[in-house]
């Protein structure tokens, strides 16, 4: 990360196109009054930046940087192409995006172009390139933000463009047409094709796609998108300051593959990760945490920058709610590593779609609740970051996370029939399976015990000191198997979900049922699957698109009771195997139906360390965190009732308490807060302390 995150950044998104000039002194002055230090500007006035006969007009930004450097606050400058102005649209018809529903992205709205289109790339280098010349060099400007959530309306892009080049990539991944038609298996259905050029986009769907082909098409996608914002770091790097950090603006997929495709590469135009927060939006319990962490995990240090951050709620007309609340959030938000905090935003707009949600001022400028609130933020973030600098997040669990199984997963623990789950965006509607199994089953049990959790990538390197747990490995190659494998002769403890290494790299089944490709590192094989009763099934309905509730039919609460060791524990019985031990031991034994007292859960030792599989998923998140209280001992304890956040810094260990409920907990143990220097022996609602250990 560039040098210029030594120190915590504070501030607000800020849009001076949308005022005049007299007015922006007054909102310097009102910024540096509230304690912050930083502004993001640019990313939505590529039509103030530059005329359609490619000059550019950028004298009123150098303006508005110097004023603002004047005061002590410095600017993130944006690349404007989240929203090509109407003069490209014109230029380029076959601009817009096409979502899978066959919904185009109009002008009039954000985020209208394909990522595809060689005009428009071309469009965006240049202007990337023309705004690192003028500023690349500016003292006041610290870094560089590319485009604005590329990918958030949707992951799949129908357009023409992108059918053409998904033709070229396939092509390149698979050199001959017999190779794509025997590794999708497109014999189903008789979907062979003849020429690359053949394969459709897809779009309004009469029945679901080939699985393969998905999955495939979601990789495509993700790699379009990442490409799209390469091409501008690419242009922008060499014109800007090394001082200057460039970050890309980009859904959790599409920053995955950008920092795989960067790290192939052996070149990082990109040097640090940006995340959006918008709590409000996570509404399962965990879920915003864990949106933390996983962007946290696309940075070698461990650290990111959040460059809007949301300081109100959107679902009302005034946006107002509980500064506490406001409070809790933005801790959150440093807790997990954030090295920037940047709230969105300064002045309520006047117009637009946005004008509802919650500045730091009114129209008016005049300081209210939000001002005195914020100010308050700030001053003991300063504090808090004065104790955490040197430090980072301590790790106690690792959590294997798979772009390819959580976008191309094909078994669930949830009421969903396999049409639901064969769907075009795997962001959309593969991705929050993913997530709500991994909170239920492993996040939050895991955090309920007050442990950090770090997600890992399949290329990483993992410590075998830390174990590590994989909820979804479906598709598994030999060469991720050797890994884990080498893993657990470390000394590693591996926990494995059911369906593990039944699917190959393409998506396909291999002969072996699960855990397939991964029998002989857990020691065990499929003897069968565990009978679903009849009143714990789902209908389909092909007309409603969806499974459907029947009168004396319980697809929710398909439970199975395992007994492991002197404790019964409920699993959910949708994907539950009954396991042929070939070298490891019974953990735990169906305890009814046809299967009991055969095994379910099972441990190999290996080398030094130990290989879990369960197989079945525990039924709820009490059912999990008996369970881990039995896999990991030295780990568990006692429950608490908020989250905890340990850091390591040169000063001690210290921990975030943080209470996301609107009621006091308990604190065990007490102490004083370094915050406000009190002593605590209970956190109030949405209360926030930081503790030594």
């Amino acid at each position: 990360m560039s040098s210029n995150q030594s120190e915590l950044r504070l501030g607000v998104a800020y849009y001076p196109e949308h005022d005049p000039e007299s007015d922006w002194e007054l909102d310097a002055r009102l910024m540096r009054d509230l304690g912050i230090d930083t502004i993001r500007i640019g990313e939505f006035c590529w039509n103030r930046m530059q005329r359609a006969d490619g000059s550019f007009t950028l004298d009123w930004l150098e303006r508005c940087i110097a004023l603002f450097g004047r005061y002590g606050i410095r600017t993130i400058l944006c690349t404007p192409t989240a929203t090509p102005p109407i003069w490209l649209c014109e230029r380029y018809p076959d601009l817009p995006f096409l979502k899978p529903d066959g919904t185009p992205g109009l002008f009039g709205g954000r985020r209208h172009y394909s990522p595809f289109h060689e005009g428009y790339r071309e469009c965006c280098r240049r202007i990337a390139t023309g705004l690192g010349e003028r500023f690349g060099r500016n003292p006041h400007v610290v870094g560089w933000q590319i485009d604005n959530e590329a990918g958030s309306y949707s992951l799949i892009d129908c357009s023409p463009p992108a059918r053409h080049a998904f033709h070229q990539w396939v092509a390149r991944k698979y050199g001959s047409v017999d190779e794509l038609n025997r590794r999708w298996g497109l014999i189903f259905w008789n979907q062979e094709i003849e020429r690359f050029d053949q394969l459709p986009a897809p779009i309004e769907m009469m029945s679901t796609r080939n699985p393969s082909y998905l999955l495939d098409y979601n990789r495509f996608c993700a790699d379009g998108f990442a490409e799209f914002l390469l091409i501008q770091a690419e242009a922008l790097r060499p014109q800007v300051d090394p001082r200057q950090f460039v970050v890309a603006s980009a859904i959790f997929p599409v920053l995955h593959r950008l920092f795989q495709i960067q790290a192939d590469r052996d070149w990082a135009p990109v040097d640090a990760v940006t995340y959006h927060s918008y709590p409000e939006l996570w509404n399962r319990k965990g879920q915003a945490a864990l949106q933390l962490d996983l962007f946290r995990s696309l940075s070698a240090s461990r650290e990111f920058l959040t460059l809007e951050h949301q300081i109100g709620s959107g679902y009302t007309t005034t946006g107002g709610f509980n500064s506490a609340t406001r409070r809790c959030w933005s801790f959150e938000t440093l807790a997990y590593g954030s090295r920037a905090i940047l709230w969105f935003h300064w002045r309520r707009f006047r117009t637009g779609c946005e004008w509802r949600l919650t500045p730091v001022v009114e129209r008016d400028r005049k300081p209210r609740e939000n001002f005195r609130s914020l100010q308050g933020i700030v001053r003991d973030m300063r504090r808090a970051d004065e104790i955490l600098r040197g430090g980072r997040l301590a790790v106690d669990v690792q959590l294997l996370f798979s772009f390819d199984n959580a976008f191309g997963r094909d078994r669930s623990s949830e009421p969903l029939f396999w049409m639901e789950i064969q769907l075009p965006d795997g962001y959309a509607q593969r991705f929050p399976m993913w997530i709500k199994e991994t909170l239920r089953a492993a996040y939050n049990p895991l955090t309920g015990f007050g442990l950090n959790l770090d997600f890992v990538a399949e290329d990483a390197t993992w410590d075998p000191a830390k174990p590590l747990v994989a909820t979804d490995l479906d598709i598994c190659t030999p060469a991720l198997r050797d890994k884990l494998q080498a893993f657990c002769e470390a000394g590693g403890t591996l926990i494995c979900f059911p369906g593990a290494g039944e699917r190959d790299e393409f998506g396909a089944h291999r002969d072996a049922p699960p855990p397939g490709l991964l029998a002989s590192l857990f020691g065990v094989e499929l003897r069968d699957y565990f009978p679903l009763e009849a009143d714990c099934g789902s209908a389909f309905d092909h007309q409603a698109g969806q499974a459907q509730k029947l009168e004396g039919v319980r697809p929710d609460n398909p439970r199975i009771p395992i007994r492991v060791g002197t404790e019964t524990i409920s699993f959910d019985a949708r994907h539950a195997e009954v396991l042929e031990l070939t070298g490891a031991q019974a953990l735990g034994i169906y305890g009814e139906g046809i299967s009991a007292g055969q095994p379910a859960l099972a441990c190999r030792s290996i080398g030094r360390g130990r290989a879990i599989y369960l197989g079945a998923v525990p039924a709820d998140e009490d059912a999990a965190t008996q369970l881990y209280r039995i896999l990991l001992p030295g780990l568990t304890g006692e429950r608490i009732h908020y989250q905890r956040v340990t850091w390591d810094t040169p000063r001690g260990r210290y921990a975030f308490l943080i209470n996301r409920q609107p009621y006091p907990v308990p604190l065990t143990p007490g102490g004083r807060d370094e915050i406000t220097g009190c002593k605590m022996s209970e956190l109030p609602g949405f209360g926030v302390a930081l503790m030594a250990r």
